[in-house]
């Protein structure tokens, strides 16, 4: 357990660039819309060939990548506010919260990547889904022991 509710370790540091991440990720995303869309032709097609055709799809595209930015900023906001505070202070219900919040999504998001085909994005989870695992793993130990 870190020595003091205001001490850091070195799991907290990497549970913050974790959640970093995914906020600047998700901003990339709303701001540089046409650069993601490129990114993710690469991903997923693996080609600067676009299946998506047409100005209308091409549009709403862009906009379902800026959503999906919108959330992903505001998810990591929710999170960065529990990791900075309770889960350092080494709150049990903090810890369940982030590991369950990464879990859902990870399980969820990944399912879908590979029922729909798109095995490349669930790869590309695991990236994510590891930053975060590993540090908390570690500041689970920190945790203090359940009251029976």
């Amino acid at each position: 357990m870190p020595d003091s509710p205001n001490s850091r370790s070195s799991w907290d540091t990497l549970l913050r660039l974790a959640t970093i991440a995914v906020g600047v990720s998700g901003l990339f995303f709303v701001v540089f819309g046409s650069v993601t869309q490129s990114l993710f032709k690469r991903l997923i097609y693996g080609t600067s060939n676009n299946p998506i055709t047409g100005a209308e799809a091409l549009h709403y595209t862009r906009f379902v990548y800026g959503v999906l930015g919108a959330v992903m900023f505001g998810w990591a906001l929710g999170l960065w506010f529990v990791v900075t505070g309770p889960l350092r202070q080494r709150q049990r219900w903090a810890w369940n919260a982030v590991a369950f919040s990464v879990s859902g999504w990870f399980v969820v998001d990944s399912s879908l990547s590979l029922l729909s085909g798109y095995a490349e994005n669930a790869i590309l989870n695991l990236t994510f889904a590891a930053m975060f695992a590993v540090p908390l793993h570690f500041i689970r130990r920190e945790l203090p022991k359940r009251s029976s």
